[in-house]
């Protein structure tokens, strides 16, 4: 049995791809999007797992910090999962890579979430 794990997505975005391992596709957001290769070219960055958080406070401390947008229509989606072999590209921020097993539910995005993003953007920045 996995640990559970949590992230943000567009409501009407179908969570059972989720469970997907084809979909498990990782790409780094507003950064660097390419590596160097084994042969010297130029590769995406892809890493193998599903971006969460171990959280809802470190979900909302990770959206304060990364500047990653939220869909007017978000959902925060309630994983059970294993950590991926991957590093996600925002270790440093708080995010990992999972492969999801289980879909535990889901919660619409309101001020209480919002009220923790501000609470951490605050106190990362005052």
């Amino acid at each position: 049995m996995g640990s559970r794990y949590f992230r943000i997505q567009p409501a009407d975005r179908d969570t059972v791809v989720l469970l997907d391992p084809a979909r498990w596709n990782s790409r780094n957001y507003g950064g660097e999007k390419y590596i160097d290769g084994p042969d010297g070219e130029e590769i995406e960055d892809v890493r193998h797992g599903v971006s969460v958080c171990e959280s809802v406070e470190e979900l909302a401390t990770y959206i304060a910090q990364s500047g990653v947008p939220v869909a007017d229509q978000a959902v925060i989606v309630e994983l059970e999962a294993d950590l991926a072999d991957d590093e996600d590209h925002d270790a440093h921020l708080g995010a990992c890579l999972v492969h999801p097993t289980a879909v535990i539910g889901t919660t619409v995005v309101g001020d209480e979430f919002y009220d923790l993003v501000n609470a951490a953007h605050d106190a990362i920045y005052a």
